[in-house]
């Protein structure tokens, strides 16, 4: 498992596993985190990051209702 160097809002550094970086980021905890694949800290403010998607907001229409309302009318042949 990789981990991330992070720095507190009261500058003191830490370390995290990946995944639980994003949990860090929503609390509010992050000032600045390294990114290895730029080799340079990110300020969260400041630079492009990656949202957490949010699930809730899927808009998809669901695929088995058009289905669920022919069984439901006996339609379905």
């Amino acid at each position: 498992m990789a981990f991330i160097r992070f720095k507190h809002q009261d500058d003191k550094y830490d370390i995290v596993r990946v995944n639980g970086l994003q949990l860090c980021l929503d609390r509010g905890m992050v000032k600045e985190f390294f990114r290895p694949s730029e080799r340079r800290w990110i300020d969260p403010l400041k630079d492009p990051i990656r949202k957490r998607s949010d699930s809730s907001t899927f808009t998809m229409p669901d695929r088995r209702s058009n289905i669920q309302n022919q069984f439901q009318n006996g339609v379905r042949s």
